[in-house]
């Protein structure tokens, strides 16, 4: 990580005076000769280097020049607070920096303010853009401004601050604060038509967990008011911007609307939980309007045998559930997928280790769920439909409305037939006396998917019910419609047939 700082750094001299202090940390003495070496320098070089290093610092810094050189820190003082300040005079940092809260910068006005040539400036440009490669993006010059993807230059950034953190260089202090700074003021004082790409790359910034982990700290540091923007302007404007993202484009309106939760978190300062109580309008429109959600969240109330009584334990596991659902639809575009499912299990681990088992309990009852390589548009509905086939077998135990009793041998047949979501699954069982009519009427709802699977009934061997291919979308949400038909009409009990 150290080494991928350096490597950023274009300022030659700057590079130089840096491994010099570096050097120190290894408690050596060098020749002349093996700095050189070392440096790639002359000797000439080295001497002025070495003279300029005690100029800067001639408390901090002991150097002695004999035939052994050796540079040694002071006490009271660390190499890392020593080589902050030159890392702040690198011409290519800088423009890292200024571009965070800039769309693009004035290349001549860039050379006046870094006090170089514009040949040299260009000849810098070059040599960022040989190391901006290995994330697909690059700079231009007319004006100097990222081209690539968002995604890359996201990445950029995160490596680069990650750097710093290795080398224990507080730069995220000053870079984020006044990042969430110039936002406030912009939401403030400027209209939404100007804030677009700016608010891009906040979005961008604030769904990668180790910068959102960041941000919130120097949040509580710096006691920012962000408390001045109304909620419901602060929505609106969420919602204006995501809607015209590129990156957004497919996704549904009613996840859309909880990335619109997660962004006020962050904001909030509080990621995926308690902000909750505060959108409570919105997390009631994510209850409604898909299947899938709401049929987990049934699940979610069963599994923990949540109630009204304690809301504030459902609703962090609805938004636990909501949060996997949208990350993993948006994977693509939110590779830390698998550091928030960390991220949560921590939480859990260290504040709520009662629910934590629970929450464990219930990523082994659905493992595909939490499974990075399943179609997320597969497994919902494939889960909605077990869900759903499980209400409509249970429904006296859950008292709704509906008087159903299935025998509980064929319950588990049709049950164990959905229940491994992505896999051929193949199930024994010994025979029951049903008649055709019974059984006719009992798997109903399911025709469309039986009449593309293998049913053998055989009158003494053990029942036989295997799936021979995958359902496709429409023959999923068919019979989930058939179910929900059936949950409405139905006022018989099958013990009548």
């Amino acid at each position: 990580m150290e080494k991928e700082v350096l490597n950023m750094i274009i300022n030659k001299k700057i590079k130089r005076l840096i491994l010099l202090l570096l050097s120190t940390q290894e408690g050596l003495t060098f020749t002349s000769e093996e700095l050189e070496k070392r440096l790639n320098v002359t000797k000439i070089t080295l001497k002025r280097d070495l003279q300029e290093l005690k100029e800067l610092y001639p408390i901090q810094l002991t150097i002695e020049i004999s035939e052994l050189i050796t540079i040694q820190v002071n006490e009271n003082y660390t190499i890392l607070e020593l080589v902050k300040p030159l890392l702040l005079e690198d011409p290519a940092l800088i423009i890292f920096f200024k571009l965070i809260s800039n769309e693009s910068l004035n290349f001549f006005e860039c050379c006046k303010e870094l006090f170089i040539s514009e040949t040299t400036l260009k000849r810098y440009i070059i040599v960022i853009n040989q190391y901006l490669t290995r994330y697909g993006i690059k700079l231009s010059y007319f004006p100097i401004r990222f081209i690539g993807s968002e995604i890359n230059i996201r990445t950029f950034y995160v490596h680069l601050l990650e750097s710093f953190d290795y080398l224990k260089i507080d730069f995220q202090k000053e870079l984020i604060l006044s990042f969430c700074i110039e936002f406030e003021q912009k939401l403030v004082k400027t209209s939404m038509k100007n804030l677009e790409i700016n608010f891009e790359k906040f979005f961008l910034w604030l769904s990668t967990t180790a910068l959102r982990t960041k941000m919130q700290h120097f949040i509580k540091l710096s006691d920012i008011n962000l408390n001045i923007i109304e909620k419901t302007d602060l929505h609106q404007l969420i919602e204006e911007h995501l809607k015209n993202s590129y990156f957004l484009q497919d996704i549904p309106e009613i996840e859309q609307k909880f990335i619109y939760l997660i962004l006020w978190g962050c904001i909030e300062n509080d990621f995926s939980f308690l902000f909750l109580k505060q959108s409570s309008e919105l997390i009631a429109s994510l209850k409604t309007n898909n299947l899938f959600i709401e049929s987990m969240t049934k699940e979610l109330e069963r599994s923990f045998c949540l109630t009204e009584n304690n809301a504030n334990t459902s609703d962090i596991f609805h938004t636990i559930l909501y949060t996997f659902f949208v990350l993993k639809r948006l994977s693509q575009i939110l590779p830390d997928y698998y550091l928030l499912h960390t991220e949560i299990n921590n939480y859990l681990l260290y504040y709520h280790y009662d629910l934590y088992k629970k929450w464990q309990q219930f990523i082994n009852k659905f493992p595909l769920l939490f499974d990075h390589s399943v179609d997320i548009q597969i497994l919902g509905l494939k889960y909605t439909l077990l869900s759903l086939i499980n209400d409509w077998m249970k429904l006296q135990t859950y008292k709704i409305a509906i008087d159903l009793n299935i025998p509980s041998t064929y319950r588990l047949l049709i049950l164990s037939t959905f229940k491994e979501s992505l896999s051929i699954y193949h199930m024994d069982i010994q025979p029951i006396q049903l008649s055709p009519s019974k059984l006719s009427h009992l798997l109903h709802p399911f025709d469309l998917l039986i009449t593309n699977y293998s049913l053998e009934l055989p009158s003494k061997a053990p029942m036989h019910f295997q799936l021979c291919k995958y359902p496709t979308v429409q023959e999923i949400e068919q019979t989930i419609k058939k179910i929900i038909q059936l949950k409405k009409k139905s006022t018989h009990s099958l013990r009548d047939l």
